[in-house]
């Protein structure tokens, strides 16, 4: 509709040239009024608050004016971790476990149970990490304590690589859960490309068969140690212990208790049934219903 070759203006153009001022000059050098020209107020504006409110956020959030992270930042962060846990508890991942430290929301401990596969029996731990300016710096990072013997696994640290399946970390793309989820995947579909144990994938890819043996004797060593205390002194940390009737056995039970019927709130209440359609009388805030 608007074009602008053949000197023809463009649609921003005709709007600068319109808005520009609210007088034109006469050929006498005079200005003529607009005919709906008014007395506009006087800008009291300093030069600083004129351009504040012409930046955009994404130049208002940079190093040089940090002021809005400062006071917001700590909000972001609250909020997008507490979305992810939320997330994460309804995705329900299965065979894995995570709770945030109770000192520091920004370390989650972890443990996964592997149920078949090379890993069959394995009971494996970790710790997440999350950075501090969540969601928009890098990936989580991933320790398992003690480290297992995997391609994708740092022997000496325990760092799971993750740049293999997130070498960029995108906000509002990238959660939590799909760290959580390629976690459990290692542990039955892999391959030996791109290691970070050049030893795990070596053999991976030699002879099957003493990997195989080689993480058996990895998962016996783990599981022999699984009732030790982890160095971690948090309250969270996961900790087991041997079965004792007498403390776990009511906890079982209640684990295994069929759901009580939740219309029934309490003695003497209960939750009506919902049937029927409902409506608001027009004009007012009545509801009635009108049953099916």
């Amino acid at each position: 509709m608007f074009k602008t070759p053949g000197g023809k203006q463009s649609f921003a153009q005709q709007l600068r040239n319109k808005f520009t001022s609210l007088s034109t000059p006469n050929k006498d050098g005079s200005k003529q009024k607009h005919v709906n020209d008014r007395k506009l107020p006087k800008n009291n504006l300093t030069y600083d608050d004129d351009l504040m409110m012409h930046q955009t956020i994404k130049e208002k959030m940079t190093p040089n004016n940090n002021e809005y992270i400062d006071s917001y930042s700590s909000f972001f962060l609250e909020h997008s971790i507490a979305a992810e846990f939320n997330h994460l508890k309804k995705t329900r991942l299965p065979g894995v476990y995570v709770i945030p430290s109770y000192d520091d929301p920004l370390v989650w401990f972890g443990v996964i149970f592997i149920r078949q596969g090379i890993y069959q029996d394995g009971v494996f731990r970790f710790t997440m990490t999350i950075p501090n300016n969540y969601p928009d710096g890098d990936c989580p990072k991933v320790t398992f304590t003690p480290s297992i013997f995997h391609p994708f696994i740092n022997s000496t640290t325990g760092d799971l690589d993750l740049e293999r399946a997130f070498s960029t970390w995108r906000p509002n793309v990238n959660h939590i859960w799909q760290i959580l989820l390629y976690l459990r995947r290692i542990f039955y579909k892999f391959d030996a490309k791109d290691p970070i144990n050049s030893q795990a994938a070596d053999l991976y890819e030699s002879d099957l068969s003493a990997y195989k043996i080689k993480v058996r004797d990895v998962i016996s060593e783990i599981n022999n140690k699984v009732y030790e205390d982890t160095d971690s002194t948090d309250a969270h940390a996961f900790r087991f212990r041997e079965w004792n009737e007498d403390t776990h056995g009511a906890i079982k039970n209640a684990l295994l208790k069929p759901k009580v019927d939740d219309e029934v709130i309490e003695d003497e209440f209960t939750k009506p049934k919902l049937s029927g359609m409902s409506f608001v009388e027009p004009g007012t805030s009545l509801i009635f219903s009108k049953e099916r």
